[in-house]
């Protein structure tokens, strides 16, 4: 029995001297949890994401503008009948497959138009725009000359 008190006294007084040491272990660790720092330095992508996530839901989304509706455009039409305005007509979209088309198309053509203009006109080729034969530039004096013709002496 007295082995038995002796040992239980030497494990008490073991756990007395580690105690101190674990505990502040424990705070240590505590305080850099708690340092916001510390997960700057070791997760800043994990930080970003969810900085970036607080702030989508944080911010109020924009109110969409008011739509005008079937009784907008009444009101409008009968302001405009009521004070004689004449050459004013009222639209909807393009109907059919063919205006929608015609619709989608423009902007496309147009722009290549454009675009083969303004390569014409960075070349200066415009004969061959109208069906005529490129124009051969004619040689200038201030051309230069070519190797053989330079080094002949006179």
């Amino acid at each position: 029995m007295a082995s038995n008190a002796d040992d239980i006294c030497r494990r008490m007084e073991a756990v007395r001297r580690t105690a101190g040491e674990e505990v502040e272990s424990i705070v240590q660790s505590a305080k850099t949890l708690s340092d916001w720092r510390y997960y700057v330095k070791n997760h800043p992508f994990l930080l970003a994401g969810a900085a970036a996530g607080l702030g989508f839901f944080l911010i109020p989304r924009r109110k969409a503008p008011p739509t005008p509706g079937a009784a907008d455009a009444k009101e409008l039409i009968e302001l405009l009948k009521k004070h004689h305005v004449s050459g004013v007509t009222v639209e909807g979209p393009p109907s059919g497959l063919l205006k929608t088309v015609a619709g989608l198309a423009t902007p496309f053509l147009i722009r290549t138009a454009m675009n083969f203009a303004q390569t014409r006109l960075e070349s200066g080729d415009w004969s061959s725009l109208f069906g005529g034969k490129a124009a051969s530039p004619a040689k200038t004096p201030d051309d230069e000359q070519s190797f053989e013709e330079f080094n002949i002496p006179r």
